[in-house]
């Protein structure tokens, strides 16, 4: 719970220099400790043991570290084309009202735009990791609206199927 806190909290610039603070300065209050507490292990020989490890350690948090960057990276690169194809699809599907008849146009205008203010208010929401069941609502209703659509014409059939296709994209 904490981590999501911190992740939803906290800038993403800050987390991984924090992380690595954090390590590196336990890192050092432990040795500190350890040779308060055991003066001995000041000598030569256990230093050069101590220098080992935290060599290895070191290069053993940065590998991982590495694969913890590229992971967010790659969700980050995810989220966006997503929000990217979503936005765009919603976009295509508000060009495509002017080939429907007026009634059917304005309600499908309406409906998606109380889409787009439910999944506007959803964003803080899905953050925190809690549903927004308003969004899924408005998705249901805006599907409703393409649903009641009467295609007199071709044209309209064509631009209903790929309504019904972005439909699918923004779900």
């Amino acid at each position: 719970m904490l981590s999501r806190w911190i992740l939803s909290n906290v800038p993403s610039w800050l987390v991984l220099p924090g992380l690595v603070v954090l390590v590196a300065g336990g890192a050092v209050l432990v040795q500190m400790y350890v040779r308060h507490r055991f003066p001995r292990l000041k000598g030569g020989e256990h230093n050069d043991a101590t220098r080992f490890a935290f060599g290895v350690v070191g290069f053993v948090f940065a590998f991982f570290t590495g694969f913890v960057v590229s992971a967010m990276w790659s969700q980050l690169n995810s989220a966006d084309v997503k929000a990217r194809t979503e936005g765009a699809a919603a976009v295509q599907m508000a060009r495509d009202l002017t080939v429907f008849d007026k009634a059917d146009s304005d309600r499908i205008r309406q409906s998606l735009l109380e889409y787009e203010r439910a999944a506007v208010a959803e964003w803080p929401t899905a953050a925190s990791g809690h549903s927004f069941p308003e969004a899924e609502n408005a998705l249901k209703r805006l599907y409703t609206a393409y649903e009641e659509v009467q295609p007199r014409t071709d044209t309209q059939k064509t631009f209903l199927g790929t309504s019904f296709t972005n439909l699918d994209k923004i779900s």
